[in-house]
């Protein structure tokens, strides 16, 4: 029997697509040198061109192509993952030595509303020993924002300043080490403002030119639009959601809408049909407009800042326009194989942002849901006789294919399931579009007939306020979304593969199995949200810097001990927030505040701003400053009243734990002359094990503690004030005799915490500690067998994937 001979032009791309994701895979889990990859890649490249023209051996061909591919991906994403730079320069950021930076701009600061930071790439690090010149990734800068605020890209930056790496970033969530690796980031450069010089450099760049246009429709949308109908058309058109309330934010990942302002294949396909239909009228030959439209595919990618679904979108569409001008047809399928080789091949991080899998994933769906409902879909389509209802039809049966690709994903990164986003589409993505066709004239309008804006503004408003109410609306409904603990990745594997035999079982006439295989998977999910909890029963201690925040969560109860410092316009929120959508939490049964000190409430008022909190509790104390004056504005127009503990005071959490407050009493807020001496000081249990929180206090409350006696010996003890010589005095360690102390002081802080006295008490009596600012965020799990230390899917995925960790 003769082999199979291989025909490249009936070739499915679908394999490749595949061998392109094993070995940007492989490549995460093995560390492999560059050199050993690169010549891998060219021995293969010699067998393929061998296989190719030996008659002998062309039935291999297929084989040694796709460990071609597998070889070419892993060498690529090896060159842009830079494990060894990373390891470097994190080593370096830890000795606190000035570094002298020089390169080249590549996003500048007006991207970050001009707040003093930008991106350099380019980039030649020397400092104390050492030196290196980084090709594939990037740096942040940040410096006074007035400097920074002239550079344009290609411009040349020389600085000195203090280096910390990045890992210090992805160390506090998922989301931080997925961003960092996907927009290829290696440290941050704080730089002395002395220090900084500027070339900048003349000439004419493509990317100039684009960026320019960016800042155009940015300037063009504040200048005619209200803030909110600015802030949609904004994320319409560019992807740009600053200006987004963390309220929407939160109303469209609930309805599963945040699809909308991905940059997706809806807002490239309707800007390449408004140049289509544009390009018609000047009666343009049919060949010259597939090149305008593949060139503008080109341009509205980079116009959006390269994020992976319009990355996804960009590339199909090109792909199609140019199987049209060769006069050439492939399946869809195919389209979205070759999208995703090429993605892999120029940007191979990409495979770890969430955005990415999302849109593959819902292309997928819709592709295999078509597929195996055809005939189903051709008679519910050809049966309504209303246009308008055929298009509801099919919009509505691509948003459910679409959602069911993306569900198991969904709910593994972010703990909800959204229920209306089927029928939420059917209303919203129509409006949308139009405010997107809308939005298009505005500035077709401004750069040819500026006249003719005012006439389109009132529309635009108008939409743009129904559909919020809309949004709204459906965020307020009863199911909008439910919530799901933790997904294991074998769970998701499962629902995926459960996904897959639906439409297999429906192709092959077997629809009764079909039926029962989703009836399987709504069982599971549903369960899935009502698993016992009690595993879950953790204690956090956040690492926010040098201050406080600690998670407590037992039985499906979510309670903040303080919200961490705040300086300047910047507070610990900005951590802890994400930290809590990373764990799927999007409501704190309660918030208790030790007392009113900035490193301690400093997030408070945007946290009680952004999220919903039941409950309120402080020490009763008050201050004059700004920070404890905004969370009572906050706090009171959320109609929330906080309470006041003191000493005897029990907090129960759940059923299996509690908190008791053994200080302040209602005399010590009298008598103690500093607010950090009237900090509350709790003792959690939960099961059969205890932890002392002593907030602030100092060693003369910790001698008034002295008289609870035994009460005081626990498992755990959060060391009072961060540290400070003048708190965890030996009295106090010998009578709580902690398994583990707990120091939550930030790396390098002015204060010196912890100080050296505390580390030799700690260190005299054998009891073992932890820093925040040296092991980043500290989880521990309440066990039978005490407390349990375990790691967060920050620090397991970077020890994975064999990455610097905090």
């Amino acid at each position: 029997m003769k082999p199979r001979r291989f025909d490249l032009q009936n070739a499915t791309a679908i394999p490749f697509a595949v061998a392109m994701i094993m070995g940007v895979t492989l490549c995460l889990f093995i560390s492999v040198s560059e050199s050993i990859l690169l010549f891998a890649v060219l021995l293969l490249t010699l067998l393929a061109l061998a296989s190719f023209f030996t008659p002998g051996l062309r039935s291999y061909a297929v084989i040694v192509l796709l460990l071609f591919f597998v070889m070419l991906a892993w060498y690529r994403a090896e060159s842009q993952l830079g494990r060894e730079d990373r390891w470097l320069l994190s080593a370096q950021a830890a000795a606190d030595d000035s570094v002298r930076l020089t390169g080249r701009v590549v996003i500048s600061s007006f991207d970050f509303s001009n707040r003093g930071k930008v991106i350099v790439d380019q980039a030649f690090l020397e400092g104390k020993g050492f030196s290196i010149q980084l090709d594939d990734l990037r740096i942040r800068l940040f410096a006074d924002s007035s400097l920074l605020a002239a550079l344009r890209y290609g411009d040349i930056v020389h600085a000195i300043g203090r280096m910390r790496s990045s890992s210090e970033r992805t160390a506090r969530f998922t989301g931080a080490l997925t961003g960092v690796l996907s927009k290829r980031e290696a440290s941050d450069v704080i730089v002395d403002p002395e220090s900084l010089f500027i070339h900048q450099v003349g000439g004419y760049y493509l990317r100039r030119a684009i960026d320019g246009f960016r800042y155009w429709i940015l300037h063009t949308f504040d200048e005619s639009l209200s803030p909110d109908a600015s802030a949609l058309c904004r994320a319409l058109v560019l992807g740009d959601r600053q200006d987004f309330g963390y309220r929407f934010q939160e109303q469209l990942r609930l309805t599963g809408l945040s699809h909308i302002f991905a940059l997706s294949g809806l807002n490239t396909g309707l800007m390449i049909s408004l140049l289509w239909v544009t390009l018609g009228v000047f009666f343009l030959p049919r060949n010259l407009r597939y090149l305008i439209l593949l060139f503008a595919a080109v341009f509205y990618m980079e116009l959006g800042r390269e994020v992976p679904s319009l990355v996804r979108a960009s590339l199909m569409c090109s792909t199609f326009l140019v199987g049209r001008l060769l006069q050439r047809r492939t399946l869809v399928i195919n389209y979205l194989a070759i999208a995703l080789g090429i993605e892999l091949l120029w940007h191979p991080m990409d495979i770890v942002d969430p955005g990415f899998g999302l849109s593959y994933l819902s292309v997928l769906g819709m592709i295999a849901g078509y597929s195996a409902m055809k005939q189903t879909v051709a008679q519910l389509i050809d049966s309504q006789k209303s246009g308008m209802l055929k298009s509801s039809v099919e919009v509505f049966i691509g948003t459910i294919t679409a959602q069911v690709g993306t569900l198991p994903l969904v709910g593994f990164l972010f703990h909800r399931l959204p229920l209306v986003g089927g029928i939420g589409n059917l209303l919203v993505v129509p409006g949308f579009a139009l405010l997107l066709v809308l939005a298009s004239l505005l500035l077709l309008f401004s750069a040819i007939a500026p006249w003719m804006v005012e006439f389109i503004t009132p529309s635009i408003e108008g939409l743009g306020y129904c559909l919020g109410w809309i949004v709204d609306f459906f965020a307020s409904l009863p199911l909008a979304g439910i919530q799901i603990p933790e997904m294991s990745f074998l769970l998701m594997l499962t629902l995926y593969l459960l996904i897959f035999l639906i439409p297999v079982f429906w192709m092959l006439q077997r629809r009764r199995y079909a039926v029962q295989t989703a009836l399987l998977l709504a069982c599971i999910i549903t369960w899935t949200g009502r698993i016992d909890e009690a595993e879950n029963s953790r204690l956090t201690f956040i690492d926010v810097g040098n201050g406080d925040a600690c998670l407590i969560e037992s039985e499906g109860s979510r309670y903040l001990v303080d919200a961490g410092p705040r300086y300047g316009e910047w507070s610990a929120a900005k951590i802890v927030l994400p930290y809590l959508a990373d764990r799927g939490i999007v409501q704190l049964d309660g918030l208790i505040l030790t007392h009113p000190d900035t490193d301690h409430i400093g997030g408070a008022a945007e946290l009680i701003q952004r999220i919903a909190v039941d409950r309120i509790w402080t020490n009763g104390d008050t201050s004059s400053s700004r920070t404890f004056i905004e969370f009572e504005i906050s706090a009171r127009s959320k109609g929330k009243k906080p309470q006041i503990l003191s000493a005897g005071d029990i907090v129960t959490l759940s059923p299996s734990a509690h908190l008791s407050v053994l200080s302040p009493d209602s005399l010590s807020l009298l008598r103690l002359s500093e607010s950090n001496q009237r900090s509350l000081a709790m003792i959690l249990s939960m099961n059969s094990n205890s932890a002392f929180l002593a907030a602030d206090i100092d060693s003369t409350v910790e001698l008034e503690l002295l008289s609870w006696g035994e009460m005081l010996d626990v498992d755990v003890l959060h060391a009072g004030h961060h540290g400070s010589k003048k708190s965890t005095s030996v009295p106090f360690l010998r009578a709580t005799s902690p398994e583990l102390c707990i120091l939550t002081a930030g790396r390098r802080n002015s204060y010196g915490h912890p100080a050296p006295e505390v580390i030799e008490r700690l260190n005299s009596l054998g009891i073992p500690y932890l820093i925040t600012g040296q092991e980043s965020t500290l989880v521990f799990e309440s066990s039978v067998e005490g407390w349990k230390r375990i790691k967060p899917k920050a620090q397991m995925l970077s020890e994975l994937w064999k990455l610097p960790y905090g």
